[in-house]
């Protein structure tokens, strides 16, 4: 009974290491197959970090460029405003000359107007004094007669 028992227990331990047997097969292959898919992963992982190493270069590049055009533009727009604003003082002297010379030229028309007519004043006046001339040396004459016949 002994070694039956002994037996059926030689038996029984003998299906389990048979099963261990088979589940550290199991395991191991697993094991390998794990090991290959984390071969892959490692590689697919280092793949991957370089893949974002390049596009944060790229985003990087990116970004200084974009901070480069910007401040370009806004360099541009700066100057644009300096400029208009210059432009706009320019029209502001050209307005206030155009009102200077506008005046002036207003002035000079009325001077004109004055003597027009201080001109036609002269005019007359020489026309006036003329007939005086006129009229004083005929009387010039006739105080001469008048005087030699005052002698006779």
């Amino acid at each position: 009974r002994t070694v039956t028992d002994l037996q059926r227990n030689l038996s029984h331990y003998e299906t389990k290491v048979q099963t261990v047997e088979h589940s550290l097969s199991n395991a191991q292959m697993q094991m390998r197959s794990n090991e290959a898919k984390y071969g892959d992963c490692f590689k697919s992982l280092k793949l991957a970090e370089k893949r974002v190493e390049s596009h944060e270069t790229v985003l990087a590049h990116v970004k200084r460029d974009g901070a480069m055009k910007i401040a370009a533009v806004e360099n541009e727009m700066k100057k644009k405003l300096e400029d208009q604003t210059e432009l706009e003082k320019v029209i502001k002297v050209l307005e206030n000359e155009k009102a200077v010379m506008a005046a002036s030229i207003e002035a000079r028309d009325s001077k004109l107007q004055k003597m027009a007519s201080l001109q036609d004043t002269v005019d007359l006046l020489s026309a006036q004094s003329k007939k005086y001339e006129s009229v004083r040396a005929q009387l010039n004459d006739m105080e001469g007669k008048y005087k030699n016949k005052q002698k006779e």
